[in-house]
């Protein structure tokens, strides 16, 4: 590990062991980096930014494509990016706490390679995939194409801006199309049939403009069959719902996007972006609720365009000025249709839902940024305009239910000017941050204005380069949503309705948080631990009401606050010498919240969740690796009305590899769930690998068995401050394939 300004160089030679086949596999094992079940990379517990392939970004927000994909012998090092900024006059004269990592080829790649894994038990299981790498001085260019039935999920979501940004330009649908758990992980529970090609493209036009591509289309079959039970409990009252459901989804996305990026490698930089995406499913279940039979459908339909640009000048060695621009509409229908009509009460019968909703949106953004030796002022003034327009139908044979439609325009504009100056002198950075906010809320016929002020500050004592401790304090604003504001209701699922109470009113949040971190040089030892309270002065809360047949969901704003408390402790320590790697991260978080359920007075919640990683790898005499991770989780909820529920999970898998020779390699994986700790219910799934390796041609073949003790269902269970519901769901079924890894050029 060689440490190189803001960025730490792993040789991954030291660190493999000859049980890797994709850079997924490497980065597990690198001190300071942890990689999620679901594929996404943190690094020192930062999620990574930008996962580049020789400093170039070919996946943008969907890098898991890359870290699964990509061969682990073709990296001879990671670089993990500090003060990462992608944008390169920024970069000069500003510093970020955010990450990237960056993996460097070994020299002398092929310009154009390509490697196929091929996996198949000659019967109904495969997973085939072939991946595709060029590189060139003027192109770069990667492609993954791939089917399987083995429950290998495809990251299919692709942002061109932030997460937060995200939330705001996209929309969520509103019917439920299904529940497919994976508390077991995908290989286990996900019952798919895929496929999915993704294609990304970097063309040099000339040393200073360069245009990224990519088109990525994907198409699955997802099933499952899922019983439940829930019971409720609250006020001496107690109610048992049951359902059995058979789904089967059908989802299928085209995307396309274009990055075109100018640097003019002094004083100038500019960007543009344009995404167009297309999603289509369609959902079928045929279910038992409460001893009545149903059939029910949902055919979704999304279509996203939008675009940024931003532009970057450097003004003098000390200044800048930056400029961005972002449009996006998104529309979504969705046609529910059920059978036979579903009672809502005792009057109104329905069997059909339609529902469409067009989000527009369009923010406007100008940047200062003016440096001294010791004093940085940033100014900036945002403005955002955002149009929500929804139309909702519930009809029964073609019958418009007047008392259950909308039809409502909801327009917000926010303008934020904000004026953040920080002082660094010695080991102590200082900041503070003034906002004016004003912002205009429209629903149909309600209007409010909004204007604050808010005052931020952030202080920073950095003992060494290593070592620091931090403190922030800051208060949001955030407007609603257009799920909090509809007021007529909406069927979302054969058993559920959900409406709003219709006020629009903004929510101030106050967060205050304080970090301590350590490190040594080489980054063979990281610790951090954080502390952080949010505030909400008001927020919208849940009403319940309970039936035979269906639950109504009502969202009511109210001027009772909430609170969160968060600690969250992380330690990794890597001992090269005896080849020992231990990470353990814990997060413990209680909270207040509150609701109401049938005719109940407001409820007070307490609630309390612990999560616990363990994760422990070493290497024995050269030829046994063996590495554990356990995960303890604990959820505990208390409402006032003496309502308890308590809920502790375990996860452990244990994986052991042993090689026999230098082409011979045997491995062995053991996972054990517990799904509730009070039941003692235990499972185990018992899997294998016998691996040889041929080096003419260079090829590796292999035969893995999977759910080798043939687990055909699993019983979980979910428990809330008035639920507690049980329920089973099928498995991937015990398969044990042929596989086969080789190069195809």
């Amino acid at each position: 590990i060689r440490q190189k300004k803001d960025t730490v160089v792993y040789d991954l030679k030291q660190f493999k062991d000859g049980s890797e086949r994709v850079i997924e596999d490497v980065l597990k094992k690198l001190p300071g980096v942890t990689v999620t079940d679901a594929g996404k990379i943190f690094y020192k517990n930062k999620e990574i930014q930008a996962l580049m392939i020789d400093g170039d970004n070919l996946f943008n927000s969907k890098y898991t494509i890359g870290s699964r994909n990509l061969d682990a012998d073709a990296v001879e090092t990671i670089e993990a990016i500090e003060n990462f900024n992608k944008n390169k006059v920024l970069h000069k004269i500003t510093e970020t706490d955010k990450v990237a990592l960056n993996l460097k080829l070994k020299s002398g790649q092929p310009v154009l390679s390509s490697r196929a894994v091929l996996e198949n038990d000659f019967y109904s299981k495969y997973n085939n995939s072939v991946t595709t790498l060029l590189l060139h001085s003027k192109y770069k260019g990667f492609n993954v194409t791939g089917i399987n039935n083995l429950g290998e999920k495809l990251d299919s979501d692709f942002t061109f801006i932030d997460p937060i940004l995200s939330s705001k330009v996209r929309t969520r649908n509103i019917i439920s199309e299904g529940s497919f758990p994976q508390f077991l992980g995908e290989q286990n529970s996900l019952l798919n049939n895929t496929f999915m090609t993704s294609n990304s493209m970097k063309v040099k036009m000339s040393k200073q403009i360069s245009s990224t591509f990519d088109v990525s289309y994907s198409k699955d079959r997802i099933w499952q069959d899922i019983e439940a039970s829930t019971q409720y409990s609250f006020e001496n009252q107690e109610f048992t719902y049951t359902n059995a459901d058979h789904q089967i989804k059908k989802p299928e996305v085209f995307s396309f996007n274009n990055y075109i990026d100018f640097y003019n490698d002094m004083d100038l930089q500019i960007n543009a972006v344009f995404l167009l995406e297309k999603r289509q499913s369609n959902f079928t279940n045929n279910v038992v609720n409460n001893d009545a039979l149903f059939k029910s459908s949902v055919k979704s339909n999304n279509f996203f365009t939008g675009g940024k640009m931003e532009a970057t000048k450097l003004l003098s060695s000390n200044s800048a000025l930056k400029f961005h621009l972002i449009l996006s509409e998104d529309q979504s229908d969705q046609n529910f249709s059920i059978f036979p009509a579903i009672s809502i009460n005792d009057v109104v019968l329905a069997d059909k839902q339609y529902n469409h909703i067009t989000t527009n949106y369009f923010e406007g953004q100008a940047q200062y940024y003016q440096n001294w030796k010791r004093f940085k002022l940033k100014i900036t003034n945002t403005a955002e305009r955002k149009l929500n327009c929804m139309r909702s139908i519930l009809e029964n044979d073609s019958l418009l239910l007047k008392d259950f439609q909308n039809n409502l325009n909801f327009k917000s504009f926010v303008n934020q000017l904000e004026v953040d100056a920080s002082l660094s002198y010695k080991k102590i950075r200082f900041g503070i941050s003034q906002i004016l906010w004003y912002n205009q809320l429209e629903l149909t016929e309600k209007k409010i204005n909004g204007f604050d002020y808010l005052f931020n500050f952030h202080i920073k004592y950095a003992v060494s380069k290593k070592h620091s401790i931090q403190f922030v304090s800051s208060r949001q604003i955030e407007a609603p949503s257009l799920l909090n504001v509809f007021n007529q209701p909406i069927l979302t699922s054969y058993r559920s309705i959900s409406t709003n109470e219709g006020k629009i009113d903004n929510i101030i949040s106050t967060v205050n948080s304080v970090d301590y971190t350590i490190s040594d040089f080489y980054n063979t030892f990281f610790f951090k631990a954080s502390l952080s309270h949010v505030h909400r002065n008001k927020n919208y809360y849940q009403t319940t009401a309970l039936s035979p047949t269906i639950i109504f969901n009502k969202t009511v704003l109210l001027n009772q606050g909430d609170n969160r408390t968060s600690i969250n402790l992380s330690i990794h320590k890597l001992i090269p010498f005896v080849k020992v790697n231990i990470k353990y991260n814990v997060t413990y978080t209680f909270s207040t919240n509150y609701n109401y359920i049938d005719d109940s007075d407001l409820r007070s919640i307490k609630s309390k969740a612990l999560t616990n990683e363990f994760t422990f790898y070493t290497t024995l005499k050269e030829n046994i690796i063996l590495s554990n991770k356990t995960n303890f989780d604990l959820n505990f909820f208390e409402a006032n009305d003496e309502q308890k529920n308590r809920l502790v999970q375990i996860k452990n898998e244990f994986k052991l590899d042993y090689k026999v020779s230098k082409i011979f390699t045997l491995k062995g994986l053991l996972q054990t769930f517990i799904p509730n700790s009070q039941k003692r219910q235990k499972y185990n799934f018992l899997g294998f690998e016998i691996s040889y390796l041929l080096k003419q041609p260079k090829c590796e073949l292999y035969v893995r068995g999977q759910n080798l003790l043939n687990h055909k269902v699993y019983n979980d269970i979910m428990v809330s401050d008035f639920a507690v519901s049980s329920y089973s769901y099928r498995l991937q079924e015990r398969n044990i394939v042929l596989g086969m890894i080789f190069k195809i050029f």
